[in-house]
């Protein structure tokens, strides 16, 4: 994620440098062709001209082929850096970045003469400066888009060296021995403690298949699901969370009073863990299935069909609650595990079933299909709708 975001900022970057280069190369040459300076072939000229020593008549010429022969070095050091570390995007950058640099030499061979003898307007000087400085723009977007290429060449020079240098180490105040005595006495003093940490781990480690095999069982993992359940933070049937606050009375004493903090579905929903969120999605396209309609409400999902209601979903803490239209006593004698809602609200949907596990959610699926055989609705033909709740599967 983090090399995908850098190349981007990369590409970017690139981008704005080469129009920022074009538009100094517009300016340029649109002042070379006007009446408001001279001498724009002769830089061209004395640009071409570079490359032949004996034509070379002035300090700035032999300043400037230093300056493009560093250039052409610097082109083929990152094009290299960019093959051997696999970052094929920046060979665009680098190429930007020798044009805009070439491209200084003939700037200054065409301002400094005309500088110099007083033929260019001021209009011409001022719009060649602002060139310029869209060229310096280029240049350094450029080189912050190489920023990696860069980094990864003072890695190289730093793992070329060996070692660290010793000055630089004493002026952290230890020395590489001292620093290396100092870890043996560490160990020394707590081998004992070592060897017995990984005992501990070696004997830890051992009864790890007994304890798997025993949780193939289906029923205790419900039994499990249960017991953390238990130690959720308080809420009520609708999945309200219950704080429980200390009132102080005019005669000091202190009474122990519960708050009730709605919380919408939408937001217990957007909270919880991923596993539990899609469990629901699953679990709500699935009575969808049917061609059940859903509507969301401030307590949760209510699903139903000419004005009769066949389920219901809330979320309480970590588990998905599940009212279904369909008489809890069915499932006595099954080992689905539901239980009865009291709740005058519930008349409609009695029978309840906590959905955690990936064996409740299929419970749970068990459960809408009775509903649903109840009520005379047949199972749709065709395959079941797509689940989310594993997407490595």
């Amino acid at each position: 994620m983090k090399n995908r975001s850098e190349r981007k900022a990369a590409v970017k970057l690139t981008i704005f440098g080469c129009i920022f280069a074009f538009l100094c190369v517009l300016l340029t040459g649109f002042i070379g062709i006007s009446n408001r300076s001279q001498g724009f072939r002769n830089a061209m000229a004395d640009y071409w001209n570079i490359w032949m020593p004996s034509k070379i008549h002035s300090p700035l010429s032999y300043f400037c082929l230093v300056l493009l022969l560093f250039d052409i070095c610097l082109l083929i050091a990152l094009i290299v850096m960019s093959i051997a570390k696999r970052k094929g995007h920046l060979v665009v950058a680098a190429f930007g970045l020798f044009l805009a640099v070439a491209f200084i030499p003939f700037l200054l061979l065409f301002i400094v003469p005309q500088a110099e003898q007083g033929n260019m307007g001021r209009l011409a000087l001022y719009t060649l400066s602002g060139a310029s400085i869209m060229l310096a723009f280029a240049i350094v977007l450029f080189f912050i888009a190489l920023k990696p290429l860069f980094n990864a060449g003072v890695g190289v020079i730093t793992s070329m060296g060996g070692k660290v240098d010793e000055e630089a180490a004493a002026g952290n105040g230890l020395t590489e021995g001292e620093v290396r005595a100092i870890v043996s006495e560490y160990l020394q003093a707590h081998k004992e403690e070592l060897h017995k940490g990984g005992a501990v781990v070696a004997a830890e480690e051992e009864p790890k298949e007994e304890a798997v095999e025993e949780v193939k069982e289906e029923e205790p993992v419900e039994e499990a699901e249960e017991v953390e359940e238990a130690e959720e933070a308080e809420v009520d049937e609708d999945g309200d969370e219950v704080e429980e606050v200390e009132e102080v009375q005019a005669d000091g004493t202190v009474l122990k009073i519960k708050r009730k903090k709605r919380v919408p579905f939408e937001t217990r929903l957007k909270k919880s863990v991923f596993d539990l969120r899609h469990k629901y999605y699953d679990l709500r396209d699935y009575i969808k299935w049917y061609g059940i309609k859903n509507r969301i409400s401030i307590p949760g999902d209510t699903f139903s069909l000419k004005r009769k209601k066949y389920a219901f979903i809330t979320i309480v803490g970590k588990h998905i609650k599940l009212y279904a239209a369909i008489d809890p006593a069915k499932y006595e004698d099954s080992p689905i595990p539901v239980e009865k809602a009291t709740a005058k609200r519930y008349e409609e949907t009695p029978c309840v079933l906590r959905v955690k596990s990936d064996l409740s959610y299929r419970r749970a699926k068990m459960i809408i299909d009775d509903v649903m055989a109840a009520a005379g609705i047949e199972k749709p033909e065709g395959p079941e709708p797509k689940e989310t709740q594993h997407p490595e599967a």
